[in-house]
């Protein structure tokens, strides 16, 4: 290949990568905030076992526990029946409420 066409590809290359642009990632600072405490309390000694679901991009997710949930796993089921129940409670409220607007 001859070095002009060479520099001609180059130049297209950089025109098709000028116009991509990067999306920023969306942070939930909810999230962000509610680590950090939990993160807190955990080196205080005040939180000794975790179980959570983890919600990434694109609806995937993941489960986990750690500590005393793996130790204590009957108490931690139930503690993850008490996060359903709840769970059904907003779904339940955020469904009256959304039938209460009209």
């Amino acid at each position: 290949m001859t070095t002009n066409r060479r520099r001609g590809r180059a130049l297209a290359e950089q025109r098709v990568t000028a116009g991509l642009q990067l999306v920023p990632r969306y942070v939930d600072i909810d999230t962000v905030s509610a680590l950090e405490g939990l993160l807190e309390r955990a080196r205080n000694g005040d939180v000794i076992g975790l179980a959570w679901m983890e919600l990434m991009p694109r609806h995937s997710y993941s489960v986990h526990a750690v500590g005393e949930c793996i130790r204590n796993l009957t108490l931690t089921r139930g503690g993850v029946c008490a996060i359903d129940d709840e769970l059904r409670k907003l779904i339940e409220e955020r469904a009256e409420a959304a039938d209460t607007a009209w």
